[in-house]
């Protein structure tokens, strides 16, 4: 899948912005914590039927939390 420029300079931008907050040793847990610390809210993991076929995961943002 070619992505355009534009898209690829948004999707590299938004990756620069996660690496400081990848913790090393790498935990799961305090990844969590520190982009809900620097989103300034909530993140609640919750469990969802996903077929291995596709997506692994999906993020919804709510009013009051993601």
């Amino acid at each position: 899948m070619k992505l355009r420029v534009s898209r690829r300079r948004d999707l590299t931008g938004a990756l620069r912005g996660l690496l400081p907050l990848i913790p090393m040793p790498w935990s799961a847990e305090e990844f969590i914590r520190q982009v809900s610390l620097s989103r300034d809210r909530p993140i609640r993991l919750l469990p969802y039927p996903l077929s291995t076929d596709g997506a692994t995961g999906f993020w919804l943002p709510l009013a009051a939390a993601d």
